[in-house]
């Protein structure tokens, strides 16, 4: 929220009688306002709310409070440690951990150590690295020994923001000496490497062996950390390997290292491979390394059947930043298969640039789908194209539900509050989206005119949802280090 002056002042107001309302959805969202637009003068407002009747709003002022990060929110925060509710004890812990104040380390421990719930625990500890030269190390090192894998895997990756503390390292590698998970090794390697240390170069050397592609990969990507002299032909031989992901990785050091004329040949190999991951792997190396000799090569993979190389063709190009792919780009843009559609609107969000507006408007203009008109809106609204409004705004009562949406956003993107009262008559809209994401941005411009309706649209799963995307708890499942990679990347 951008909020200054008199309008600042009359938003923190207006905060302030939300955070009072009797209706928990209002609360809630008044918290929600307080999070993008913190205020200490609020903590009065707040501090109540920590005890409110209503589970989400208790939730969500616990995540202020962690936000605001006064000595005032300490004490009932600390309290809040000890609820018989695994999920308040993560939120007052996540918010208590995130300000890395050493006076408040005794409570997490404390609570670590007598937690049985495990995502509590990983909750804890993966703030643990915010604590400096007082980070726990003993604490840590029992960790790596904990049965839940979650529990080991933030571990792993807290071991790895910590360095270079030297004991970090130490207690990494008593994890990858003893760990028989693979997932929760190959966090580790990943973790290893951000030490460079050329004496670690063994403990590399090994995991190349390892029959899992996910350690292999993950220990070529820790030796691309060291100098290339110390692992060049270590990992030469690994660009045969079968996995994707291991050969991306070794082609990864040679492009970072400016060798990449000695590896274009397997770049443009993987780009024609019958393996869906192997063309995903080298758009990945396009768009991460700027190989730009190939990037003609991905517009022929926004065509491809297999949306995630194609959407990852799009990335690439965005990557790139070449001069002219905007215009390149439209040429392709009449070849477009019906499937590759996404992927086509995709790219042209990431590569278009001021000075297309004129050719974004002409498209918006000249096609009929619904999708393509609503995404060219979009492409305006991100760009902030003011000299697109009147192409836009005779759409902003469309038919169409997703036109009418983005050229109502793109028309309150560019007109400040005057275009305040074109939202408010959106709220009539017969989409409940429209209803709603008009009402947000209303919120977020200081109108609360729009306050009881956004309430009225609020479910419960939805304030779920929205107060667990700020633990990001681990799925132990999940693959890689615990970062989701398509095509391994």
């Amino acid at each position: 929220m951008e909020a200054s002056g008199d309008l600042r002042t009359r938003v923190v107001k207006q905060f302030g009688f939300a955070l009072r309302d009797t209706n928990p959805s209002i609360r809630f969202l008044a918290l929600e306002g307080v999070e993008r637009f913190p205020d200490p003068s609020l903590t009065d407002q707040v501090l109540p709310l920590l005890e409110d009747k209503d589970k989400y709003v208790r939730w969500k002022a616990i995540q202020v409070a962690g936000l605001l990060g006064l000595a005032a929110f300490r004490p009932p925060l600390e309290m809040l440690l000890q609820s018989p509710d695994p999920t308040t004890r993560s939120l007052a812990a996540q918010a208590l951990g995130n300000t890395g104040q050493v006076e408040i380390l005794p409570a997490l421990l404390d609570l670590a150590g007598r937690e049985g719930s495990p995502r509590v625990r990983q909750t804890v500890i993966k703030n643990l690295h915010r604590f400096g030269g007082q980070i726990p190390w003993s604490y840590l090192a029992q960790a790596i020994r904990d049965p839940d894998l979650g529990v080991r895997i933030d571990t792993a990756t807290t071991l790895g923001n910590a360095a270079p503390h030297e004991q970090a390292c130490d207690i990494l590698i008593n994890l990858l000496e003893q760990e028989s998970n693979n997932h929760v090794f190959a966090t580790a390697l990943m973790s290893l490497g951000r030490f460079r240390k050329e004496i670690l170069v063994g403990y590399y050397q090994h995991s190349l062996l390892h029959q899992e592609p996910r350690i292999r990969a993950n220990a070529v990507e820790a030796m691309g950390n060291l100098p290339f002299r110390t692992v060049e032909q270590l990992v030469l031989p690994y660009l045969r390997d079968p996995s994707n992901r291991v050969k991306a990785n070794v082609m990864g050091i040679y492009l970072q290292n400016g060798l990449g004329p000695r590896v274009i040949g397997e770049v443009r190999a993987l780009l024609v491979s019958p393996q869906r991951w192997e063309r995903a792997s080298g758009a990945w190396l396009i768009g991460t390394y700027r190989v730009t000799e190939l990037t003609a090569s991905l517009f022929g993979l926004l065509n491809d059947e297999e949306p995630a190389v194609a959407e990852r063709a799009a990335w690439a190009l965005g990557q790139v930043r070449s001069p002219g792919l905007f215009d390149d780009l439209l040429r392709e843009w009449g070849k477009a298969r019906q499937w590759a559609i996404p992927a086509f609107l995709s790219a042209f969000r990431r590569v278009a640039r001021l000075e297309n507006v004129p050719a974004l408007v002409a498209l918006l203009e000249k096609d009929r789908n619904p999708r393509t008109k609503a995404s060219m809106i979009d492409n305006l609204t991100a760009l902030r194209a003011v000299m697109a409004k009147p192409a836009v705004e005779k759409l902003i009562w469309d038919p169409e539900q997703r036109i009418r949406l983005s050229a109502l956003l793109f028309m309150a993107s560019i007109g400040g509050s005057s275009a305040n009262d074109m939202l408010v008559r959106a709220l009539d809209d017969p989409s409940p989206r429209v209803r709603q994401l008009c009402a947000e941005v209303l919120l977020e411009k200081g109108d609360f005119r729009a306050l009881r309706t956004l309430a009225a649209l609020l479910t419960d799963p939805e304030k779920q949802q929205r107060v667990m995307g700020g633990l990001s708890w681990r799925d132990p499942v999940a693959g890689g280090s615990g970062v989701i990679r398509i095509a391994g990347k």
